[in-house]
């Protein structure tokens, strides 16, 4: 932005000379330490407010939760393009508005921050001025961010701060992702959380935490969490957040926070939610743990961008290429295997926590089963983390007298039929989408055409979610829904 570049340069003396006095301590953290009363706003486990359609009747109240998966630029075009296909697959109801909560890792942050950051056409809540519309969205998530992330190295005021403070890769990308989508446009301050849209759903943002102690938890950009370092999430930007939760190890540094609450001066160091999670499921479950007592009805929806490694070429005799004979990159093999298996029990998990709540059984928290208690128990941030206490948000505990309505909508790759006449078919193409930040046209083309062959009318398991949104009993003895292109529709109950 022209008002922002003119910024920079101008004030790139004066903070030349201040970097220089302050020394490398500067630029550590950007978090500050909380305010009293504490800022209210969209970034928490709580649901306090339903959206759409039915928000008025108690009698079709209905938790509906939307995760959108890891991935880079796949993963944030992917999600989009879902998100707003949602919104007018069905002539009678915006699928998109139902959403109460969003759960986000890495690619899908982006996406799912914007949207809580934006306003629709005909709305004037968003502080921000970002639209959220087709051309909009598909332009912002279709950008060569790493390209405007090495162009942005090269600032004096960049290449100055790198070398001689804390400010690193990581936030350079932070930056750029403020500059394109997270700040007031045409003015160019950037947006924190307490300037989202109230019309839009809570957003809970998910990183990794990597300080000792700590490491591997999920770490979330909520108020929940910020709470326990004695931080105002309110005043926190949100494209750090979101680079926090995208910061892939190797490629970016950690994001650091600092820990007010501790005696001494101490930190917070996290990156890239994928190690921790790459679906946002972890979170999911807390925030049903968290709200079920004010719902009889609880839909989760779930977009995924996984694909499918193919591994090396059987014909080749040699699986190095040219840059492994600098860095061998099969440890990305290592770390997507170890993906691939975490992703699949987290989607058990949650499938098997929903069933139990369909069977009238409680399901256990982590500190009933013991899962969490092998690990030593010097985490300062790790209680409250599981066994999670259920929100106060003024809402009526249902008097429940039948067993909960559950579904669990996962949305993904796999479902694209598969044309036998086609050598390199649809599935081959969106499964060689890069987990990057660019996305070729190539790539978002097979996206786009994924999209319009499974968000249809005919989708068995959007049907069952709008039955279920409109108080309908569905009943399903497995809450897991998958549904494939090529599939029988269903007839509305």
């Amino acid at each position: 932005m022209k008002y922002r570049s003119y910024l920079k340069i101008s004030l790139s003396f004066i903070s030349l000379l201040f970097l220089g006095l302050s020394g490398c301590a500067a630029f550590s953290y950007t978090n500050i330490k909380m305010k009293s009363p504490v800022t209210e706003t969209k970034a928490t486990f709580c649901v306090a407010q339903d959206r759409g359609k039915y928000k008025e009747d108690k009698d079709k109240k209905a938790l509906v939760i939307l995760s959108l998966s890891g991935g880079g630029s796949r993963a944030a075009y992917w999600s989009s393009s879902v998100m707003l296909k949602l919104e007018e697959v069905f002539s009678d109801i915006n699928l998109l508005e139902e959403v109460d909560i969003l759960s986000s890792v890495s690619g899908g942050s982006l996406p799912a921050a914007y949207y809580v950051m934006s306003r629709d056409a005909h709305e004037t809540e968003a502080r921000s001025g970002r639209r959220w519309d087709r051309e909009t969205v598909h332009d912002l998530m279709r950008r060569n961010y790493r390209s405007r992330w090495l162009w942005n190295w090269l600032w004096p005021y960049n290449i100055f701060k790198y070398w001689f403070t804390a400010y690193d890769r990581s936030d350079i990308m932070a930056q750029t992702f403020s500059d394109n989508m997270f700040d007031v446009k045409n003015f160019g301050y950037d947006l924190s959380f307490r300037d989202a849209n109230r019309q839009r759903p809570y957003l809970v943002i998910n990183a990794t935490n990597g300080t000792e102690d700590c490491f591997s938890d999920v770490f979330t950009f909520t108020n929940d969490d910020f709470l326990k370092i004695n931080s105002d999430i309110g005043d926190y930007d949100v494209g750090r957040a979101v680079m926090a939760s995208a910061s892939f190890p190797s490629a970016f540094n950690y994001m650091t926070l600092r820990d007010f609450g501790s005696p001494d001066r101490q930190y917070v160091h996290v990156f890239d939610a994928g190690n921790a999670d790459n679906l946002g499921l972890t979170s999911v479950e807390k925030i049903i743990d968290m709200n079920k007592h004010t719902y009889n009805r609880i839909i989760v929806i779930l977009v995924d961008a996984y694909t499918v490694s193919k591994g090396v070429n059987r014909k080749d005799y040699d699986a190095r290429h040219f840059v492994d004979y600098f860095v061998d990159l099969n440890f990305l093999d290592g770390i997507n295997t170890l993906m691939s298996e975490n992703r699949n029990a987290k989607i058990d998990r949650l499938t098997d926590k929903l069933r139990k709540l369909n069977d009238w059984e409680s399901p256990q928290s982590d500190n009933e089963s013991g899962q969490n208690n092998k690990k030593p128990d010097k985490c300062p941030y790790r209680k409250d983390m599981t066994g999670s206490k259920e929100c106060d948000t003024g809402s009526s505990v249902i008097d429940r007298d039948t067993p909960y309505d559950t579904i669990f909508y996962h949305i993904k790759f796999d479902d694209v039929g598969v044309d036998p006449n086609q050598v390199f078919n649809l599935q081959d193409r969106l499964n060689a989408i890069s987990t990057d930040f660019r996305i070729t046209n190539d790539g978002a083309k097979a996206i786009d055409e994924a999209v319009d062959k499974l968000i249809v009318n005919e989708n068995s398991c959007l049907c069952l979610i709008r039955d279920m949104l409109a108080g309908k009993p569905v009943r399903r003895a497995d809450p897991y829904c998958t549904w494939q292109e090529g599939d029988k529709g269903h007839e509305s109950m």
